[in-house]
C-alpha cells in the first residue's frame, strides 16, 4: 500500500463544527465541503490521507455533533478509505462519545482506530530519545538543557519534542 500524506488538525485550535471542516479542506487544499461533496474531494486526493487528529476530546463539546464524526467514521471505514485517522486523547475513545450509544450506534471510532495507551517517558527514555535523534548531527544538546527538557516536559511525548525542537531551532539559528 503507497504511503498516505499526512494531515494534522489541532482540535484544541478548532471552535466548532464549521471550523473543523474550514481547517481540515484547508490543510488538504481544497474547497471548503462537507458530506458527500468531502468524501468525493477526498475520493480523488492522491496520494490518499492520514488524518492525524489532537486534543479530539475538543469533539464532545457544544458545536459538535455525531454528523462530524459519523462522517469520519465513513471516511475511513474499509479497505480503500480516503482517510486513515489517527487520533490522540487523554481519555479511553470507548469512554469519550457516550452520546452514540445512548442513540443505538457504536463509538465512532470503534474498529477504526486501535487504542494504544501512550505512557509517560522516564528520564532515561527522553535522554535516549534525544541522544537517537542528534546521533550524528553537529548539533548537540547540553547536559544542561537535557536537565531542564527532563524538568519540564512532565514526561509527556509530545512536550518534549517540542521543547527539543525549540532548542535545536536555537543552536541551527546560531548556525547561520
Amino acid at each position: 500500500m503507497p504511503p498516505r500524506k499526512a494531515i494534522y488538525l489541532d482540535m484544541s485550535q478548532v471552535y466548532d463544527e464549521a471550523d473543523f471542516y474550514y481547517a481540515l479542506c484547508y490543510e488538504i487544499g481544497i474547497e471548503d465541503c462537507k458530506g458527500i461533496r468531502l468524501t468525493r474531494a477526498l475520493q480523488k486526493q492522491r496520494p490518499q490521507l492520514l488524518l492525524l487528529l489532537d486534543e479530539i476530546e475538543k469533539m464532545t463539546w457544544d458545536g459538535f455533533t455525531n454528523q462530524v464524526r459519523g462522517q469520519l467514521r465513513g471516511l475511513a471505514n474499509g479497505h480503500d478509505a480516503p482517510l486513515r485517522l489517527v487520533v490522540a486523547a487523554s481519555t479511553s475513545l470507548d469512554q469519550l462519545f457516550p452520546d452514540s450509544n445512548q442513540i443505538g450506534m457504536v463509538s465512532p471510532f470503534q474498529n477504526i482506530c486501535l487504542e494504544e495507551e501512550i505512557k509517560i517517558w522516564d528520564e532515561a527514555t527522553v535522554r535516549d530519545f534525544i541522544h537517537y535523534r542528534l546521533k550524528n548531527n553537529p548539533i548537540q544538546f547540553t547536559e544542561k538543557e537535557i536537565i531542564e527538557i527532563v524538568r519540564n516536559c512532565g514526561g509527556f511525548p509530545k512536550e518534549i519534542m517540542q521543547m527539543c525542537y525549540r532548542t535545536y531551532a536555537r543552536y541551527a539559528e546560531n548556525q547561520k
